[in-house]
C-alpha cells in the first residue's frame, strides 16, 4: 500500500478551499453582498458582464460566494497616476 502513502500530485497543486467556497445565494443576497441592486445584477447577467452564476431552473439564479468575491476583485481599480491626462 505504498501508493496510498505518496502525495497526490494533482491535490498538492490545488489551493485549499474554505467551507464557504461553495455557499450558494440568490440574487437578492448576491446584490447585498456586492453592494448593488437586484435590477443591476439582472442587467449584468443580461450583458454578460457580471459574476458567474448558476441557472438550475427557468427562473432560478444562484451565485457562489467565491465567484462574487472573485468578480469584485476583478473590478478593483487603482488610483490614477500623477502623470496622466488632464
Amino acid at each position: 500500500m505504498i501508493a496510498n502513502a505518496l502525495p497526490d500530485k494533482d491535490n498538492s497543486q490545488k489551493p485549499k478551499e474554505s467551507a464557504t467556497d461553495d455557499v450558494l445565494c440568490d440574487t437578492k443576497e448576491a446584490a447585498n453582498h456586492c453592494g448593488l441592486t437586484v435590477g443591476h445584477m439582472a442587467q449584468l447577467r443580461f450583458v454578460h458582464k457580471g459574476p458567474k452564476y448558476l441557472k438550475p431552473g427557468a427562473k432560478t439564479v444562484k451565485y457562489r460566494l467565491k465567484d462574487l468575491d472573485t468578480w469584485l476583485r476583478s473590478c478593483e481599480r487603482g488610483p490614477k497616476s500623477e502623470g496622466g491626462a488632464r
